[in-house]
């Protein structure tokens, strides 16, 4: 099977028409291009050199600029001539069509599209699924007097599946023939065409999502992401570290006054006149001019861009001769505004938060896998006899397996002991209206469902100790969140990010801590694992291991105080924002504080 790589080039509007640069393959986003970033993902499924399928009519000076990049280019020719070049195809190769206009947020996988396919030759589809500005999407039904009768929500990539675009498509030539009669427009239409054609096709979703590059701000955005991602890089290619945070490539004129704040990359043959204020995260392409006293804020210039002294550019991607720019962000919105400490530390305390969280899962992880272990092993003739008493006593396997969400969302199957008759999960609906607790959880004083040794396992929580074997395989943790399936977790939006954050756990603050049992406090279940997450260290879960072993699994409660001291959750509450910067977008990447160059440094 060869596989012949395609790209689809595309000149927004916006992007200018002037200049070196003027498609999105030829863009600068921090210390490469589009064309070479999306090459290096084509480059591990195909040896075959790269075909540009352009939207525009492409003269031999883009062709030239396209070679120049050090990218193996082999045909370049408009859309309407698509089918005169899969007519020179042998029908067993196959087209793998990338969409420059849809960026990946995270690293292409192309490799899972080849363990994708099978015997049936169906073409693949990698799929930007539709989002909400939350996460979730909300319908609210009204009763004929119109008052509020009832309130859906959908979640992103759960219940609500929609695509928004096609980033990337493989598909055999012998079934992209049967559309050579109908016009090549981009990757979605092709997908519908292929569907409608009878050929077979499969979807595969983008976890992370992508950039929209049609619109300004999706550049910008990616940008941001890649600039934020050089952070703890001390070399990049072709450039070199003129301080902190901020690169610049060769034969470069930056004049002593100029202020700059990183990120930063600053391409080769770039001149930044007396005066000028770069703030990043900002790229300036190669060969750009920034003019005197201008401010440049947060933007992307493209190569060849000229922008003229004193001119005041916020959050916008700048090509051509810039003379005046609109003020504000590129999305409308407010602009972004730094306000820097008085003394600019190397991180934010979001990034060092964010280091000694990921410090903490790495240790907590071998701490679970070390105790789990332990804890099989030494509770093996235990969980022996209760399986042996399971089958004895009752019919129905001996294990219950539901499916759970864990940490990112990721679903697994929970398991416990069966404690309830065979089939009771399925009866749970006819229940309801005697669910004695609050939320979405249920629960009855009286169950039918429980077994005679069902309600002695659950008094003790040995029904809860299989999961010992999640612990095992990651799924896991032994302090956390209880594990939840998503009917539960989607009642509430910032509770469900914040417990999807971390790996569940057999036991955590709020199974010791809560004092509202009869009442049914789900209200304590939102506030106990929001704690836990904002909380969360070494010694917390410690105390809470330490706390459910003395209470027998939480048979009793204890003051959170013994746990998360008053000072602690008092400071945690008061604490002042030291940087506060108002997003580029909803869903911001998470930014740096800016470092200035010294004057003469570069």
């Amino acid at each position: 099977m060869t596989i012949f790589p395609v790209m689809i080039d595309a000149r927004p509007p916006w992007l200018g028409r002037t200049g070196d640069v003027d498609s999105l393959l030829l863009t600068s986003v921090g210390p490469s291009t589009l064309l070479r970033r999306e090459h290096e993902a084509v480059a591990a499924v195909s040896d075959q050199p790269l075909t540009v399928l352009t939207e525009f009519a492409a003269d031999a000076a883009y062709t030239e600029r396209l070679c120049a990049l050090g990218v193996r280019i082999g045909r370049v020719f408009p859309k309407a001539e698509f089918a005169q070049a899969l007519a020179r195809l042998e029908p067993s190769d196959w087209l793998l069509l990338v969409n420059t206009q849809f960026f990946p947020a995270a690293e292409l996988d192309l490799d899972e599209l080849l363990r994708s396919l099978d015997d049936s030759h169906a073409a693949i589809h990698l799929v930007a699924m539709e989002t909400g500005g939350r996460g979730t999407k909300e319908y609210v039904q009204f009763d004929a007097q119109g008052a509020v009768e009832r309130i859906q929500r959908y979640y992103d990539g759960v219940t609500w599946l929609r695509t928004s675009a096609v980033a990337c498509s493989l598909a055999p030539v012998g079934a992209l023939r049967e559309l050579l009669d109908r016009p090549f427009r981009d990757l979605s239409t092709l997908r519908e065409s292929l569907v409608s054609a009878g050929v077979v096709s499969r979807d595969l979703g983008l976890s992370a999502g992508a950039y929209d590059l049609r619109e300004e701000r999706g550049l910008l955005r990616l940008n941001e992401r890649v600039l934020h991602g050089l952070a703890s890089d001390r070399h990049v290619a072709g450039f070199r570290r003129a301080a902190p945070g901020i690169w610049v490539g060769r034969d470069c004129r930056i004049h002593p006054t100029a202020r700059l704040y990183g990120p930063l990359v600053i391409h080769s043959g770039v001149t930044i006149e007396a005066g000028a204020t770069v703030i990043g995260p900002t790229t300036i392409g190669a060969g750009a001019q920034i003019g005197e006293g201008a401010i440049v804020a947060m933007s992307l210039v493209t190569a060849q861009a000229r922008v003229s002294p004193r001119v005041v550019a916020n959050c916008h991607v700048l090509a051509g001769e810039v003379n005046a720019c609109p003020l504000g962000a590129a999305d409308g919105g407010a602009p972004a505004v730094i306000e820097p400490r008085e003394e600019t530390p190397s991180q934010t305390d979001d990034d060092r938060l964010a280091a000694r969280r990921r410090r903490h899962m790495a240790l907590k992880r071998v701490a679970d896998t070390a105790l789990a272990a332990i804890g099989l092993v030494a509770l093996s003739p235990l969980l022996l006899l209760t399986a042996l008493l399971i089958k004895l006593t009752s019919r129905g396997p001996v294990m219950f397996r539901h499916a759970r969400e864990g940490l990112g969302g990721k679903p697994f199957l929970c398991l416990k002991y069966r404690t309830m008759e065979h089939g009771a999960h399925g009866k749970q609906r006819e229940l309801y209206q005697h669910n004695a607790v609050d939320g979405p959880q249920f629960k009855m004083a009286h169950d039918p469902r429980i077994t005679f040794l069902g309600r002695w396992l659950r008094t003790t929580n040995i029904d809860e100790l299989p999961q010992l074997f999640n612990v095992l395989m990651g799924q896991m943790s032994l302090i956390g969140p209880r594990p939840s399936p998503f009917r539960e977790n989607q009642i509430c939006v910032p509770w469900r990010q914040a417990r999807l954050s971390v790996r569940p756990g057999i036991t955590g603050l709020w199974q010791i801590c809560r004092h509202e049992r009869a009442a049914g406090d789900f209200h304590q279940w939102i506030y106990y694992d929001m704690l836990y997450v904002r909380h969360m260290s070494f010694l917390l879960d410690l105390k809470i291991l330490v706390v459910t072993l003395l209470t027998f699994g939480g048979r009793w409660s204890v003051p959170l105080t013994w746990l998360i001291s008053s000072h602690k959750l008092l400071a945690r509450h008061n604490k002042p924002h030291a940087l506060r910067r108002t997003p580029l977008t909803a869903r911001p990447e998470s930014a740096a504080v800016p470092e200035r160059v010294p004057a003469g440094a570069v």
